[in-house]
């Protein structure tokens, strides 16, 4: 109970506060280091927030450090899926990942690549008490590595389309070492069994096509021989059969990729499938020498035409003045007949024949020559139709295409001596712009396809490829023209359609025709009735024909049908003779005549000097029927050479009286 006292305790904290400023000092030594880092350090506690980033943080993510102090790192995330795969990745590896590449979103709303070395940290009962890691920033790595891989998928899609291998070859130990899809494709395999395969041949020229296998070695050869600064490429075509069986037409090309001592150690290639392309050459080259011929033919069965008007107009005049009952005349007309009929062969193989293309009823054509068929073919052929249901009407002449059909069936027959099966099959088909580009030269559209198939001995492909040629056959001398495949491909192209044939040897063949389907309706026909050649009043014809022949012969024949008679070489001389004679009534003209002026201008010229006169045309003349009408005067007609007597009566006496 005294006076207060002041009790005081002093410890001696000399060391602690020791231990405090070492602690400080290794904190900012530590925070130094981690703010001189180039990489992001980070610390979190168990719920996630962050607790300790260095200073770099805000040059990543936008954010000041208090901002981020106490910051959820799910918050940072681009997508909360991110953060769980994050998580899932740790406990994945047990503690820690290294490069675990995500996306976070910056507090400006952008987004960036990071790559971050992260672990947990554990208390010291076991239990997760944070996690920490480093984080860097590797978007522009990361757009890098997507733009190399979407270049190489531009490169891999290019080089599929293009058909192009690629290939790295290990000269040492004669393999090889690398090979793209579409190499390996090439050879009919996937990449892995190109590899295995590999190991079981001697060569990889076993791949080559026999027959191309010797020049494909020697040229290899000559290549690796060169010296090594000449840096030419190897490049060759060549044929090669995959694994599959297929036979393709390649390209390719190869240069030294790495070269030790003045030796070739490696090389590296490509291999391009031309295959498409060599086709179309070849069908290009097929094209052309079939348009050759073509031009060729329609010359030849011009003059022929005029040849044969002359022949069978004079053979009529004689046969007037002798009788039917002479065999030397009639024999003449025969032949004469046989002769215009080679003609309208070669025409229509020259895509030059006059047409009469209209809308026909393939079902019923096909049921007509059926019939005849049955008694043509005889009695050890098995004949089949198949005949589409709702087949559409195709665009042809119907005589030509009775014609095609039965000298396709005629070759069939004569491809099966001991007999077999003939089917005639028609279908609708849509064509495609692919299918016309790659298999066909015909506009896409609708068409019907009819084809004729037999059973019988087939052709090889030496053969194949001269089918449509004139005068081509594999028959006995004097068993075949060698016209009826020519004929039937002429008739189709000039129609619109387009022709393909298949054969193998022992197997068969089959011939398809496919004729533009019909936009219009049937036309209905009727019945022609026989009328007797009519004959001239008086009137006065001038007849231009600059074929001595068959202005002899039209002069001739004429005047036995009680005409009166002028002719004139050329349109120089009848046009005289029209100016001099004022009582012609007709002009007879043929189309194309010598000199700088032809039958239309004459015809032209005609109607200014004479305007009553009237007008009729002739030709021999290898051209479509409508290009020549199209330089007709209107209204007037045309005569195709070769003609009969009543074919020029019934022309002059129609003209006359229109």
């Amino acid at each position: 109970h005294g006076e207060p006292r002041l009790l005081v305790v002093s410890h001696d904290v000399t060391e602690r506060k020791k231990a405090e400023d070492e602690l400080r000092e290794s904190e900012e030594r530590y925070r130094g280091i981690l703010d001189s880092m180039a990489d992001t350090y980070y610390r979190a506690d168990a719920e996630g927030r962050i607790v300790m980033a260095s200073r770099s943080a805000t040059d990543l993510l936008g954010y000041p450090i208090e901002e981020l102090i106490g910051r959820k790192l799910a918050d940072l995330y681009a997508d909360p899926v991110e953060r769980d795969q994050f998580l899932q990745a740790l406990k994945a590896s047990g503690s820690s990942v290294r490069d675990y590449q995500t996306q976070l979103r910056k507090k400006d709303g952008t987004t960036i690549w990071v790559s971050t070395n992260s672990r947990f940290l554990f208390d010291s009962e076991g239990r997760v008490s944070g996690v920490e890691g480093t984080t860097r920033d590797v978007t522009d790595r990361k757009r890098a590595e997507e733009s190399l891989q979407e270049s190489e998928r531009r490169l891999q899609t290019a080089a599929k389309i293009a058909k192009l291998g690629v290939y790295i070859w290990d000269l040492v130990e004669d393999r090889c070492v690398y090979c793209s899809e579409e190499y390996a494709r090439h050879h009919g395999m996937s990449v892995e069994e190109y590899h295995a395969a590999m190991t079981t041949l001697e060569s990889d020229s076993e791949w080559v096509h026999p027959e191309d296998r010797a020049h494909y070695n020697a040229a290899l050869e000559d290549w690796l021989s060169f010296p090594m600064e000449n840096e030419e490429p190897f490049e060759l075509e060549y044929r090669i059969i995959g694994k599959d069986g297929q036979v393709r037409h390649v390209r390719e090309k190869e240069s030294f990729l790495e070269v030790q001592d003045g030796v070739a150690i490696r090389t590296e290639g490509t291999l391009q499938d031309i295959t498409e392309n060599k086709q179309a050459e070849e069908r290009y080259r097929q094209a052309q020498k079939m348009e050759a011929v073509g031009q060729l033919t329609g010359g030849v069965a011009h003059d022929f035409n005029n040849l044969l008007a002359a022949i069978l107009g004079h053979a009529e005049i004689v046969e007037q003045q002798l009788g039917q009952d002479d065999d030397s005349v009639r024999t003449i007309i025969r032949a004469a007949d046989r002769g215009a009929e080679l003609t309208q062969r070669l025409l229509a193989f020259s895509r030059r024949q006059p047409l009469n293309s209209r809308p026909i009823d393939v079902v019923a054509l096909i049921g007509n020559v059926h019939q005849l068929l049955r008694r043509t073919l005889g009695e050890t052929i098995d004949i089949n139709i198949a005949m589409a249901p709702a087949l559409w009407n195709a665009v042809a002449d119907t005589g030509q295409l009775e014609n095609a059909v039965l000298n396709l069936a005629i070759n069939a027959r004569d491809a099966m001596p001991d007999g077999g099966r003939l089917t005639i099959e028609a279908v609708n088909v849509a064509l495609s712009a692919e299918d016309a580009a790659t298999d066909m030269e015909v506009i896409p559209g609708d068409y019907v396809s009819l084809s004729v198939t037999d059973t019988g001995s087939g052709m090889p492909p030496n053969v194949l490829e001269h089918a449509f040629e004139p005068f081509f056959t594999t028959k006995d001398v004097g068993k075949g023209s060698g016209l009826g495949l020519s004929m039937v491909y002429g008739f189709v192209k000039q129609s619109g359609g387009d022709v393909t044939i298949e054969s193998t040897p022992g197997r068969g063949t089959t011939v398809t025709l496919f004729l533009p389907k019909a936009q219009k309706a049937l036309e209905e026909t009727g019945s022609k009735k026989r009328q007797a050649a009519p004959r001239g009043r008086g009137e006065t014809v001038l007849v231009v024909e600059d074929e001595p022949d068959v202005r002899a012969m039209a002069e001739a024949i004429l005047r036995g049908l009680d005409y009166n008679v002028l002719t004139a070489k050329d349109a120089r001389a009848g046009l005289a003779l029209l100016e001099a004679e004022p009582a012609i009534d007709l002009l007879l003209s043929d189309v194309v005549l010598p000199g700088n002026m032809s039958g239309p201008d004459l015809g032209s010229r005609a109607g200014e000097i004479r305007p009553k006169v009237k007008l009729l045309f002739m030709s021999g003349y290898a051209e479509p029927r409508n290009r020549l009408r199209s330089e007709l005067p209107e209204g007037c007609n045309l005569l195709d050479k070769p003609f009969r007597r009543i074919d020029l009566a019934r022309a002059v006496r129609a003209a006359l009286d229109r």
